[in-house]
């Protein structure tokens, strides 16, 4: 603890002589560039001894959803066994990882850009979210209360914001048995996977297929999986075990690559038949929403920007048809409006009730994570503390540096460590205090 005392009252070595290389060089590993305010904040921080870093503002609403690796969930329903994905500005990747903190705050209003258009943009954010957007050039990331500012102009804000992004996986072998497993899946009524005793779930509606069934049982024989089928009210169930690496093939479509998505596609396309109904090229509607939640991510890392719609079938029931929409424009979204005429419309914030009174974000080593609103998938900056740390430690000369990170709690220090790659403490342990 003098030591902490006596450090902030040291004359602080100057870092000016590389830091800009040094930073510019942490914005080409993140993909996108910190902004005047964050270039500012580094300098500064760098020419002190110490240095505080807090914050902790949530960014969206609770019906923003997070892909943990096998279902889309409400930001807020976020457990601590959870992954979430991360998105590369550098690469355009997309990633599972471990979220280095889960926020949540007190919130009652929101921001919410909402097209009028079925496939225009679709955010609720707070004023110190952070975006992140493509101006044509680079990757920027800034805040929402610039975003507003420079969207008062008469043409409106032009940030593209990725919707759309690459797998980092290499691929696999599609088999035949691969395909007639999840072709199956896609065809079914209904399917679920419990990670903890990786035990699957299988609804045929009653109206499907002979064949459907005999490639479904093909595909599981073909794996070696026993079996279990019931008849269930009007369909049937089968359950079955699979190990780690099937469960992740047949519902994680991250763990595919560009063109194993593209093949998967093709096949289930073709081999189209009951259950579900294939409009035209560009509209797949269905009862099984999880099935379009994974056609949509397969979609989405092939670069095919898409939404999902739901409607119900008859008013009196509480009977759900979704829609999976294949978008025919850009594979980003925009403020910008473009009318059925050809005509500019600027989309209108409006302020945002909050429906649990809470705001929520992730941080991620990346600092860019992927959401989804009302079946629309975009790519947006996290709650920044992370950004912060970087853009710090890419501007210390490590070399000529002694450092020393803490947080309030061992949870939170564990976090810390895990994202900057420098080892951290509580600050308690930091300080050598001992409680009694």
């Amino acid at each position: 603890a003098e030591r902490l005392v006596k450090l902030i009252h040291t004359p602080v070595r100057p870092v000016e002589d590389g830091l800009e290389d040094r930073v510019k060089e942490i914005e080409k590993q993140n993909g996108w560039q910190f902004n005047e305010g964050q270039w500012n904040a580094i300098k500064k921080g760098c020419g002190n001894n110490v240095i505080v870093i807090h914050g902790g503002a949530g960014c969206v609403d609770c019906g923003t959803e997070f892909f943990n690796g096998f279902e889309w969930k409400s930001i807020r329903d976020f457990n601590i066994d959870d992954n979430v994905l991360q998105y590369s500005g550098t690469t355009k990747n997309c990633e599972l990882v471990k979220p280095a903190a889960y926020i949540k705050m007190p919130c009652e209003v929101l921001t919410e850009f909402k097209s009028n258009q079925e496939d225009g943009i679709d955010i609720c954010v707070s004023d110190d979210h952070w975006w992140l957007y493509d101006n044509g050039r680079e990757f920027i990331k800034e805040q929402t209360k610039d975003i507003l500012e420079k969207h008062k102009n008469s043409s409106g804000f032009r940030g593209r914001i990725p919707a759309t992004f690459k797998s980092t996986k290499k691929g696999v072998k599609i088999t035949s048995e691969l395909v007639a497993l999840i072709g199956g899946i896609l065809h079914s009524d209904y399917f679920a996977f419990n990670p903890n005793n990786n035990i699957c779930y299988i609804k045929f509606p009653k109206n499907s297929k002979e064949l459907d069934f005999q490639i479904f049982t093909f595909g599981l024989a073909s794996l070696q999986r026993d079996y279990e089928v019931k008849t269930i009210g009007d369909g049937k169930v089968f359950t079955f075990i699979v190990d780690d690496y099937i469960g992740r093939m047949i519902f994680d479509w991250t763990f595919f690559s560009e063109d194993n998505a593209r093949q998967i596609i093709e096949t289930f396309k073709n081999q189209y038949s009951s259950g579900n109904k294939l409009r035209n090229d560009n509209k797949l509607v269905s009862d099984n929403k999880s099935a379009l939640d994974y056609l949509q991510g397969l979609y989405t890392i092939c670069g095919i920007r898409t939404h999902i719609t739901q409607k119900n079938k008859i008013i009196s029931t509480m009977e759900t048809e979704y829609t999976l929409v294949v978008d025919s424009i850009d594979r980003n979204y925009t403020l910008v409006d473009k009318t059925p005429k050809g005509y500019e419309k600027k989309v209108t914030p409006k302020p945002y009730k909050t429906k649990d009174g809470f705001q929520y974000c992730f941080s991620v080593p990346s600092g860019v994570l992927i959401l989804r609103r009302n079946g629309k998938i975009f790519a947006t900056g996290n709650c920044g503390k992370t950004a912060s740390l970087t853009g710090l430690l890419g501007g210390l000369d490590v070399t000529q540096s002694e450092i020393a990170m803490c947080a309030f709690t061992g949870k939170a220090a564990a976090r810390m460590q895990e994202s900057s790659g420098y080892s951290a403490s509580t600050i308690h342990k930091l300080l050598g205090i001992k409680g009694t």
